[in-house]
């Protein structure tokens, strides 16, 4: 190892993707090239055997008296358990999301205390806003928009499953973007902290 170079082949160099890395954004090339410090450039290098290692570089120039640079000061981290990681979530939630699309189904997470809602799925098939507006979308909002003959029953009904910790299963006519109603099946369960309160 001591007798690599920043750039020597033998690390076969790549980006975090796998696409190809250039001399450009080497880190080294980077702090020699501007003077200035880098923070979490993030690429991968390959063993013998082809396994891969992600890293995060911090780099530094370190200047003399007179102001002329010295030397290059570089910390390397191993991140390959978090790259893997965040790799595998977002391939659970892009089949997820393509799944409940597929089936024309909406999924969301609120968080009961702020009425915050995460949707995914497919929102504008089913409700004819963008996924961009039905983002600004919460309780409040989404309780307004079920038809005013069902909405006691449906909001009692949620009351009722948060208090009794039971599965929320109810059915309801729902006012799309043009004004129109659907009929909506909604199931949902809710999740408690240590103390027994909904959170989710």
């Amino acid at each position: 190892i001591m007798s690599r170079t920043y750039d020597a082949p033998q690390w076969k160099t790549s980006s975090i993707d796998g696409g190809p890395w250039s001399e450009e954004q080497q880190p080294f090339m980077i702090v020699l090239k501007t003077k200035k410090p880098v923070t979490d450039i993030r690429h991968a290098i390959e063993d013998d055997f082809g396994h891969k290692k992600y890293l995060s570089i911090n780099g530094s120039p370190v200047f003399d008296r007179d102001g002329n640079l010295n030397s290059l000061v570089f910390l390397v981290t191993d991140i390959t358990e978090n790259v893997l990681k965040q790799k595998a979530l977002q391939d659970s939630e892009f089949k997820y999301r393509t799944i409940t699309e597929l089936t024309l189904s909406m999924v969301y997470d609120l968080d009961v205390k702020t009425g915050v809602n995460y949707w995914a799925g497919a929102i504008e098939e089913i409700t004819g806003f963008s996924e961009a507006e039905y983002s600004a979308v919460g309780f409040d909002v989404w309780s307004e928009l079920i038809h005013p003959d069902d909405k006691e029953r449906v909001i009692q009904q949620i009351e009722a499953c948060m208090k009794s910790k039971e599965n929320f299963l109810s059915e309801y006519r729902y006012r799309t973007k043009s004004g129109n109603y659907i009929l909506i099946e909604d199931n949902g369960i809710f999740f408690y902290n240590e103390l027994g309160e909904p959170i989710r």
